[in-house]
């Protein structure tokens, strides 16, 4: 008696130390009452599941070329066209999340942190609402430059849906939705 617990060990080591998947039999749902549909195969543990990563040498060219982008922003405006008008607080709220997420956007494709490409569609989005509230608020009259931030408020969204296109789960692989 003696004899079987080692067998058992030595059974239990060497399925432990197999890598290929082993077979499972047909779940009750899909078995229609014969043996010759075959058996359900494990997904294979070695493949590598989850999102297609973006080289980091893509993610940061891209977080410099939104920070790029976001400075280019005020830089090409002219000087204003009449008296400085004071700053409104209703504009508070949308500076503070532009700028903020731009940032946050940029830190995170820099380290290649995957929540890069939704921080640059926040990012995009904020930019969109600089570029739409600055004729409003007096500071300028919409001009050449007004058409300008609004191509790279519009070029930072697309390229962050984009990257996060690019990023979604590979199809037959593992979602990390909600993870």
């Amino acid at each position: 008696m003696t004899a079987a617990p080692g067998r058992l060990v030595g059974l239990l080591r060497r399925s432990a130390t197999r890598l290929d998947p082993m077979p499972m039999p047909v779940p009750p749902a899909e078995w229609d009452g014969t043996l010759s549909r075959g058996v359900l195969q494990l997904p294979d543990p070695r493949r590598p599941r989850g999102r297609v990563r973006v080289p980091r040498t893509a993610s940061r060219v891209i977080g410099t070329v939104y920070a790029l982008a976001w400075i280019a922003c005020p830089a090409i405006e002219p000087v204003p066209n009449g008296p400085e008008p004071s700053y409104e607080l209703w504009q508070v709220p949308i500076d503070l999340l532009a700028i903020g997420s731009i940032v946050a956007a940029c830190v995170a494709l820099w380290v290649g942190s995957r929540w890069g490409a939704r921080l640059g569609v926040v990012a995009g989005l904020g930019m969109i609402a600089e570029t739409v509230t600055c004729p409003g608020s007096g500071h300028h009259l919409v001009g050449w430059y007004t058409w300008v931030q609004a191509a790279l408020s519009l070029a930072v969204l697309a390229s962050s849906v984009a990257l996060l296109a690019f990023s979604t789960p590979a199809p037959g692989r593992e979602s990390y939705a909600g993870r």
